[in-house]
């Protein structure tokens, strides 16, 4: 976590958190569209 900040300190660390949360945002989005998908399927194959 050092190394990584120290990374960050000539960009500025606002810029560097706020990719952090873009990330997870999206990992997150990812982990609901799959689960959502996988519902479906199973509703799917259960008809």
């Amino acid at each position: 976590k050092e190394i990584f900040q120290g990374q960050y300190v000539g960009v500025g660390m606002p810029s560097a958190h706020r990719s952090t949360i873009g990330m997870e945002r999206a990992m997150r989005t990812q982990m609901l569209a799959s689960k959502v998908a996988e519902s479906a399927a199973y509703r799917e194959g259960e008809a």
